[in-house]
């Protein structure tokens, strides 16, 4: 499932995703390159519009917490620049914040992949007028 909507001058955007389907533990690089954008097995696109720096922030949890989660943010920008942050919980992990974990310009694509988590993206987007 992929929430955005539109966004006024300092509003917030974001991303959602729910992902149950992937094999825990599989190497999220592969799973990146394999999963469609959209794809109900564990991957979701989004834009990122604005109108100047776009700080990423995501917030996660897993869904089943006896087991290892994995959640990764992939960020392509207008130039074909790709930045990947990851991370990798064992089982008993909670609910986490973790703020700018990227930073793009807009224009870019955000890709959500989760293995056993909701996955939450979020980014401010300045327009000018």
């Amino acid at each position: 499932m992929l929430l955005v909507g539109a966004a006024k001058a300092g509003d917030v955007a974001g991303a959602y995703l729910q992902g149950n389907n992937l094999q825990a533990g599989a190497n999220i690089g592969r799973l990146a390159a394999a999963a469609a954008p959209n794809d109900p097995a564990g991957a979701v696109t989004a834009f990122i519009g604005g109108g100047c720096c776009v700080h990423i922030s995501v917030e996660y949890a897993p869904i089943t917490p006896t087991v290892q989660s994995i959640v990764a943010v992939l960020v392509t920008d207008s130039e074909g620049t790709g930045l990947l942050w990851e991370k990798i919980d064992p089982p008993g992990t909670h609910y986490q914040v973790k703020e700018n974990v990227v930073t793009t310009k807009p224009g870019a694509t955000i890709r959500l992949i989760a293995v056993n988590a909701t996955l939450r993206a979020r980014w401010c987007e300045v327009f000018s007028c």
